[in-house]
Parts: C-alpha cells; structure tokens; sequence
C-alpha cells in the first residue's frame, strides 16, 4: 500500500489517522479510510480483501495491440499451490493495486482491477514484445505469463528489471510450475535468460529450481544432459567471479561466487570445480591455508559429493580436533552428502555412538535425508534402530525437525511407509508435519510424473 500511493503520501495518511484517533479507540477500518483519504485512492477497499480472507490473488497477464497502444488484459483468481485446488477454482476475489511496465519504456501505469477481467491501455510507442506487472515486486500477488511472453522476456531480464522483480518474476513462475499451472520447459526457457545473474538472491532461486529438477525430474538418459545445461549456463558467471575471492569483493559478490561454485560443482557437476573444492579441502584438513569462510560451505559439500576414504576419515578426525563449533559441525555433518554407499553406512552408525551428542543426533540424521545417494540407506537405519534413537530425536524438536526432513522422498512407496510406521510409533509433537511431509511428498510425486516427460522434450532441443 505504501509504494502504491507513495511513501510521503501515506506517511500522511497515518499522521491523520494518530491525529484523528488519538487518546480514543480506532479500528482498522479507521486507518484504511484516513490512508484512502489523503490518497485519493481506494485503500479502503483494497485492504479488507487482503485481511477478512485468506490466500492471495494470481493475476493472469495478456497482452495485445491496438491503435498503437499496448492493452493489457488481466484476469485474477485464487492462487493454491496444490493443484487440484488450483483447478477447481475458488470465488475469493481481491481489489489488487497492479503496477505495469513495459518494454522499452521507463513509465509505470498502476491500476486496481475489479473481480472480473480488465482491460488496461498502457501508452507505448507501438507494440511491446512483452509486459512485467509487478512493477518495483511490491505487489502482494503472483503473476502468470504465456509461454510466449515468458520467452520474450527472458532475454531481457538481466537489463530490464530490477533484483526484488527478477527475483518476483522466478519465484511466481517455479510457483506455478509446483502448481501443475505451468511447465518446467516454461521454467527453464526464462531461466536461460539468468546465465549473468549477478545477485545472489535471485541466482539462490534459479539453482534451487536447478537442484530439485535435478534431483526429481531428470532420468537417467537425461541427467547428463541437464548437468551440462546447468555448466554452459552458469560456468561463465564463475569463470568472472573465480573460485578465490578478492580484496575488493562485496558480501554479496562473495554469496553469489559460494551459490555458484555450489551448483556447478553438485547439479553441474562441473569436474574442474569439483577438483578445485577437493584440494582446497584437503589442503585446509592438512594444516595448510584455510577455508575461505564465505565459500567453506559450498566447498566442503562440493567435495565430500565425490569424497572418498580418506576424505571422509579426515573429515571426522577435524571434526574432533576443531575449536571452533561452526568448522566442528560443517566437517561433521559433511560426511551425509558422501554418495559411496559404504561410507553412508559408517555415518549412519556415527549416530549410534555416544561421541555424537544427543542434542545433535536429529538434525545429523536429518542430514542424510537431503542426499539421493543416501535417503533410503538412511529410511531403512532409522527404523530398524528407532527403539535406540528415539529418546535422542525427540530432544529440543529433533522429531518435529526429523520428520520434516522426510519430505525428501518423492516415490509412493516410501511415503506409505512413512505413514504406517508413525502410526505405530507415535510422535504427538510431530503429528501436524507428518500430515505437511505427507502432502510435500503427494506434491512432488505428482510433480514428477507430469514435468519429467516435458523436460526430457525440452532437453532434448538444447
């Protein structure tokens, strides 16, 4: 509301409101009203849609030309990311304030469409190849674009918009693709347009999109290719920023090389990264330069993912010797992402041993739920050891925090399991995310059996 009518506007607005109200009762229709007041704007209107319902709007974009000016048509329902309640539809309406820009042009048009559809000229100098309208990402709504559009835009992103709306703009579109609205293919083709990304918020949003299709909708004819996708994309943006930081480097470039050097060396798998992260590891576990902490996480991950014996033995020997808790728990909790499956089972029976505290024994476990290699090695040792762990897991949240991490699995079987065992060995405090990693689970199944075939399609023109 405020960037809707203008920050020193609505600073108005609630000094009229404290003035009009003060030493009495107000209610929240006061404040509305005195805010709409001073704007000249339907505030009041607006706002008792957002706070006497539940959800959020999904506004619906199109476009087209006519008479040298671009109309922008919008249409809105309720936004459910389940898709089934996406499907069925809902009568919620909102008075949704939509800011418009447009290709080429520096001007904003805002405007409060009703509940139906709505037409809306935008003045621009012919037809525009495409429409963003999220103008500033201050809007509390998502938006959906055509495939045509999307591509249009995609590659103008960069340029174009600003972070908080590329970051607006990605979110709502791997939002509508878990919705079963969209595609992945749709997904990708405006992610292809975020190889020079250079913040590293927007670029976290693009590989973790990167790292569960990845994970869940590759196959094994198509995961090689979606990795190398993954490095020609990414690798030049690395290649600028390098592996090693520099005097002159800000937080966020620094953020930005750890997402980088991550991704490329786990879903690219980009061999050269991951001989790098090795060796920078081994050289820091033998005495010599350390870690350089903004990428230390990354780096370790990177390499225990293609660790072996030796790493993984080195990696527990630090974690003992170590001072300092942040370096004790990142060698620590390295040894889940190991993907041999010997080594998995070594530190799964590290869980049993009273070296490891209580109090960490949930989250350490939790850990090897976030591996593929891992998951169902881990699934298995859990239960057959749960009379042994229980009274450990259930410490300071561990189940509720155990359980969450179960909705890794994205397969039926497993998930009925999950469902029967907590049936018979009852977590109480747990029981309300044992129903959300029951539905994470349903979501990413259902997910997976509609996208996978479309991204094969869509790599298969790459």
């Amino acid at each position: 509301i405020e960037a809707y009518v203008g920050a020193e506007t609505f600073k108005k607005g609630v000094n009229a409101y404290l003035q009009a109200h003060a030493y009495g009762n107000a209610t929240s229709q006061d404040f509305w009203t005195a805010v709409a007041e001073t704007s000249g704007k339907p505030v009041d209107r607006i706002m008792p849609t957002f706070v006497n319902q539940p959800g959020s709007p999904l506004v619906d974009v199109s476009f087209a030309c006519a008479g040298g000016t671009t109309q922008v048509t919008l249409a809105q329902e309720r936004f459910f990311l389940d898709p089934e309640l996406l499907k069925a539809g809902s009568s919620d309406r909102w008075q949704v304030p939509v800011c418009l820009k447009t290709s080429g042009q520096q001007s904003v048009t805002c405007d409060v469409p009703s509940g139906s559809d709505q037409t809306i000229a935008v003045a621009t100098a012919g037809c525009v190849p495409w429409v963003f309208a999220n103008a500033g990402a201050r809007g509390y709504y998502r938006t959906a674009y055509a495939p045509e559009a999307l591509k249009a835009m995609a590659p103008h992103v960069e340029d174009a918009l600003s972070a908080p709306e590329r970051l607006s703009l990605l979110g709502d579109e791997w939002a509508l693709v878990r919705a079963g609205r969209h595609t992945v293919a749709e997904y990708l083709t405006l992610a292809s347009g975020f190889g020079r990304e250079r913040t590293s918020g927007v670029l976290g949003l693009v590989t973790g999109g990167f790292r569960f299709i990845h994970e869940y909708l590759t196959t094994g004819a198509t995961r090689a290719r979606f990795e190398a996708f993954t490095r020609a994309l990414l690798r030049p943006s690395y290649d600028e920023v390098g592996f090693a930081s520099a005097s002159g480097d800000t937080d966020d470039r620094r953020a930005l090389r750890a997402a980088l050097l991550g991704t490329l060396g786990t879903t690219g798998g980009d061999p050269e990264i991951v001989a790098a992260s090795r060796a920078a590891l081994d050289r820091a576990l033998g005495g010599g330069r350390p870690l350089d902490a903004s990428v230390a996480d990354a780096i370790v991950r990177v390499a225990a993912q293609h660790g072996d014996a030796k790493l993984y033995d080195a990696l527990m020997a630090a974690a003992d010797r170590v001072t300092s808790p942040d370096e004790h728990y990142r060698y620590l909790y390295a040894v889940a992402d190991f993907r041999d499956p010997a080594l998995i089972d070594r530190a799964l029976q590290y869980s049993r041993s009273p070296q490891l505290r209580s109090q960490d024994t949930a989250i350490y476990l939790g850990r090897f739920f976030d591996n593929e290699a891992a998951r169902s090695r881990a699934w298995s040792f859990l239960k057959q050891h749960w009379a042994e762990l229980e009274s450990k897991i259930a410490i300071s949240w561990g189940d509720v925090n155990l359980v969450s991490s179960l909705a890794s699995f994205c397969d039926a079987g497993t998930r009925d399991d999950i469902r029967t065992f907590f049936t018979e060995h009852k977590l109480p405090t747990a029981a309300r995310t044992l129903d959300q990693t029951i539905e994470r689970i349903n979501n990413c199944i259902e997910l997976r059996d509609k996208q996978t075939p479309t991204l094969t399609a869509w790599l298969a023109t790459r």
